[in-house]
């Protein structure tokens, strides 16, 4: 093999992983960007081949709880998590990531407590599990104005897994002061 077949393969092995190592900084920065058309160009080129799921270190858990509030304001049941905290943005930074996965593991530590029975609750549970949950409830109510300090709310929380549903419904909430 020659030097300059030698000296093209080296430069162009560099050229394809300054490529690549630019846009995995660029895909797993802290500073996400709207507007940064390499942006994009990373996702498309990062999220299909070397993408991180839940599958790379654990299963995939068989759990789907699903969080819904009904306030004093809004008479009709509305899907709080995981639908809504998927609208938040998603970095680091801002903390849309963390506060989903706060919600994430408020919901399986109150899961774990409560009974294995489909449960009507007329009066505020009074376990730590569950004020966490409605103390981040009620901040997120009130940061996205739901509510205001003396409105009242209703939690109903459905868990499905491979034992079957689970619903349990908190009635007479009222916000935190």
């Amino acid at each position: 093999m020659s030097n300059l077949v030698k000296y093209c393969l080296v430069v162009s092995l560099g050229c394809i992983l300054v490529f690549h190592f630019v846009f995995i900084f660029i895909y797993a920065s802290p500073f996400k960007t709207t507007n940064l058309k390499l942006s994009g160009y990373s996702q498309k080129y990062v999220y299909p081949l070397f993408h991180q799921s839940w599958s790379l270190f654990v299963p995939v858990p068989t759990n789907k709880n699903y969080l819904f509030v009904k306030t004093n304001n809004n008479s009709k049941w509305e899907l709080f998590f995981p639908i809504n905290l998927s609208s938040m943005p998603h970095s680091t930074i801002i903390g849309g990531d963390a506060t989903s996965l706060l919600f994430s593991n408020s919901i399986i530590y109150e899961l774990n407590i409560l009974p294995q029975k489909s449960t009507i609750f007329n009066s505020k549970p009074t376990n730590q599990e569950f004020e966490i949950l409605n103390h981040e409830i009620c901040n997120f109510l009130k940061m996205h104005k739901y509510i205001n300090n003396a409105s009242k709310h209703e939690i109903l929380l459905l868990s499905n897994s491979y034992n079957g549903q689970l619903i349990y419904k908190f009635n007479n909430l009222h916000s935190l002061k």
